[in-house]
């Protein structure tokens, strides 16, 4: 449901952001959604600074 909203959402223009807690989720989340040609900026408290 999320992707899928986050698709729609994309298909007509607009900018997403979804947050979440947890990392495992946000790497799931990124792998499906670039599967759909959906450009993805994964952003969490374990990248550093030159990434």
């Amino acid at each position: 449901m999320i992707v899928k909203g986050i698709k729609q959402s994309v298909d007509n223009n607009r900018s997403v952001m979804a947050l979440t807690e947890r990392k495992e989720h946000i790497k799931l989340l990124a792998e499906i959604i670039a599967s759909k040609g959906i450009n993805v900026v994964e952003l969490h408290g374990g990248i550093s600074t030159k990434q």
